[in-house]
Parts: C-alpha cells; sequence; structure tokens
C-alpha cells in the first residue's frame, strides 16, 4: 500500500492543491485535536468527494482521545462513522489507548468504528511491535471491529 499523513495543522489550501487522492491506498490525518478540525477535515473530504469516485482508505493517525473525552463523543463518532475513518492503535503512542479512555473505546464499539494497528515507526526491525495495541483491541472487545486489511471504498 502507498500512503500518506496528512498534518491537518496545514492549510486547507495546501491540502486541497498538493495531495492527489488517486495516487494513495491510504491517507492518515494527524492533529485531529477538536471539533472545528473535524469540520475542516469534513470540508476537504467533501471536496474531494466531488472529484473523485473511490477514496483511499481513512484513518487517524495517532489520535489522542483526551481531546475529546470531556465532552459529547456522539457527533465524532458519527463523523468517523460517516467517512469510514478509522482509529489507529499506534505502538508509539500507548498512553493514547490507556484505560483511562475506556468510554472513548465504549464509543468506538457503540458505533462499529473500523480499528487498526500502526506504528511510527523508522526501523524495519519496529514493524513487529503490535503485541501491546492487539491486547488493548482485546481489552476493549473491538476484535469485530478490528480490520487488519480494509477496504477502501468510501
Amino acid at each position: 500500500l502507498k500512503g500518506l499523513e496528512v498534518d491537518l495543522a496545514s492549510t486547507e489550501k495546501f491540502i486541497k492543491d498538493f495531495i492527489q487522492l488517486d495516487k494513495f491506498d491510504l491517507i492518515l490525518f494527524e492533529y485531529l485535536q477538536s471539533y472545528e478540525t473535524v469540520a475542516f477535515l469534513k470540508n476537504i473530504l467533501n471536496c474531494w468527494k466531488k472529484s473523485i469516485n473511490s477514496f483511499p482508505i481513512l484513518g487517524l493517525a495517532h489520535f489522542d482521545p483526551s481531546f475529546f473525552t470531556y465532552g459529547n463523543l456522539d457527533p465524532l463518532m458519527n463523523f468517523l462513522k460517516e467517512y469510514n475513518i478509522y482509529f489507529e492503535f499506534n505502538s508509539n503512542y500507548p498512553s493514547f489507548y490507556s484505560r483511562k479512555y475506556e468510554l472513548f473505546f465504549g464509543k468506538l464499539k457503540e458505533y462499529q468504528i473500523p480499528v487498526a494497528i500502526g506504528c511510527d515507526s523508522h526501523r524495519i526491525s519496529n514493524l513487529i511491535d503490535i503485541e501491546e495495541p492487539f491486547e488493548m483491541i482485546k481489552y476493549y472487545n473491538l476484535e469485530k471491529n478490528f480490520l487488519p486489511t480494509l477496504s477502501a471504498k468510501y
């Protein structure tokens, strides 16, 4: 798979002008940290939707639930479900799937949001660091949400 990680702190113009969806199988979004950023991303996705028939696989890169845990999670879950965006259990960020976010992971299960395992690896040897993320997927009873091979149809 060819993938790209998009920094949501980039400008909308930069993202729309320079990311060619048809060149990628997987796009991960990082720094989704507020409902304002959700609206920003939704606008970009809707723009892309007009120009392409089939989306690549979409995911959240090393997403930090703490930005959303003290408010209503339903708008976030509805957004993730509507655009088929998965949550990444990233082995380099275990604090992002700690037990203090059980409510968040319960919502992922309730809304049937896909989950996957990732690692911000810069060395091939780190690609096997999946045991802890997979154990947490089992802990949160998200095995049915776990998609080791995601299909990219939007």
